[in-house]
């Protein structure tokens, strides 16, 4: 008995990971497909439990691969800015404890292949 609150204490701090709100899937918005050298981008990491609902983040983690194609405002919050630094190709990635979310770059020098009105750079394609 005298052990018993304890249990009690233990399965009350757990119970959020046995909820319908525990995350399964880690989302980034919007996702950032081409920039240029010198672009800053706004990211968010997002959380969704098994039914796709959103879940609250606490802390996550950003990086890129290769370093040398940016840096971030942040590497340890829900929110950071991505800021393109060299072109290439390569990985944003948000963690949350096990759970990914990769996305692809690409990072040109001035400015992507196209735009909304008109093609520009269509043999880098």
């Amino acid at each position: 008995m005298k052990y018993l609150k304890y249990v009690f204490l233990l399965l009350f701090l757990m119970s959020p990971v046995f909820s319908s709100d525990f995350i399964s899937k880690l989302e980034i918005y919007p996702a950032p497909v081409e920039l240029s050298e010198g672009d800053s981008f706004l990211l968010q990491a997002v959380g969704r439990n098994e039914e796709g609902n959103l879940v609250p983040l606490l802390i996550v983690s950003w990086s890129v691969e290769p370093k040398e194609l940016g840096r971030f405002s942040s590497i340890n919050t829900i929110k950071t800015t991505f800021t393109a630094e060299k072109k290439g190709k390569g990985k944003l990635t948000v963690k949350y404890g096990d759970i990914l979310c990769e996305k692809e770059i690409v990072i040109y020098d001035t400015f992507p292949p196209y735009n909304d009105l008109w093609p520009v750079r269509k043999s880098e394609e």
